[in-house]
């Protein structure tokens, strides 16, 4: 199943020259080239297009129903190339060009160089990309792109939409008390009983090896009395799509705090624990969790899901 996410990134196929003579060979070149910015894990995963591959597969019929491996059986480097007519994208190494007949399907994918447990070989029609024993960490780092199929090089622009194999799980506070003398701190967050490593194939993850516990112990003091935007995210773990119970076991989130009543001169810690839920590839999860303790203590816990992207990037070599 295909989940069709907001895009994270545009891939455009189109020849060097604004006219265009269908005599003339034109090499496969890839314009407008754009990572989102919203695909950054954070400020020490950042993305660059060093790293990004392509692979095309030709169809004399242009069905796809005979299709060969047009540049052999490996995917190729993509990177930024300069001429007379400007700056482009094409293969690293060699020139390959439009063919005169019949037509080309692309597919994409950006995957570092490190990241040696996904198998770049295992790229087909049927299942795409295939990794075995993806830890979280890894899944971060990777893209993979909707075919793009039955191309031409009349068509002028092939878009490849990107999705990330991962998930992340981001947790926001408020204190509804604020204003009432009461100051929150929270003093840790877990989430028990996740999976941390997988097989994927394309868009499915299964096999899940190793079971782990997600805690930070970082302190944060929670001023706001609403829940606000992104920039209120306290803790972010970067997760493997997996359902409630993918270990047998309901995985929960465990959240440790204190809160002291400034009025009457004390404090005292707490801990709330919620069940949580599941995790979608190509998406940010956001465990919402307001506190209000004006009235007895009344905790509320919002979940809110969204794509795993935002606006787009020029990403320079």
């Amino acid at each position: 199943m295909i989940f069709a996410l907001g895009v994270a990134a545009v891939l455009a196929s189109c020849v060097k020259n604004e006219v265009e003579d269908i005599s003339k060979p034109e090499e496969i070149a890839f314009k407008e080239f754009a990572i989102s910015e919203g695909t950054r894990a954070d400020d020490n995963l950042a993305f660059t297009p060093e790293y990004f591959r392509a692979y095309a597969k030709f169809s004399n019929k242009g069905d796809g129903s005979d299709y060969k491996n047009f540049w052999g059986d490996a995917a190729k480097k993509i990177v930024e190339k300069t001429d007379a007519s400007g700056t482009y994208w094409a293969a690293e190494d060699g020139t390959y060009y439009w063919p005169k007949a019949g037509k080309l399907s692309f597919w994409g994918y950006y995957f570092p160089e490190d990241q040696t447990s996904v198998d770049l070989s295992l790229v087909n029609t049927t299942d795409g990309i295939k990794g075995t024993g993806v830890t979280a960490s890894q899944a971060a780092l990777i893209l993979l792109a909707d075919p793009a199929q039955s191309a031409l090089k009349t068509g002028n622009k092939v878009p490849i939409i990107f999705r990330h194999v991962g998930s992340q799980v981001i947790f926001r506070f408020a204190n509804a008390s604020y204003n009432d003398g009461f100051a929150l701190t929270i003093t840790g967050v877990e989430i028990t009983e996740a999976m941390d490593k997988g097989d994927f194939t394309y868009t499915a993850w299964s096999n899940y090896s190793v079971e782990t516990t997600y805690t930070s112990d970082q302190s944060y003091a929670v001023n706001n009395k609403e829940i606000g935007v992104a920039t209120d995210a306290a803790y972010t773990f970067f997760t493997l799509p997996q359902e409630l119970d993918q270990s047998g076991d309901n995985k929960k989130i465990v959240v440790k705090y204190r809160v002291a009543d400034n009025n009457a001169g004390y404090y005292y810690d707490g801990v709330y624990t919620a069940d949580a839920t599941d995790w979608v590839i190509n998406t940010k999860h956001y465990y919402n969790i307001t506190f209000n303790f004006t009235a007895g203590e009344e905790i509320k816990f919002t979940p809110e899901v969204e794509d795993w992207a935002s606006e787009n990037h020029r990403y320079d070599a």
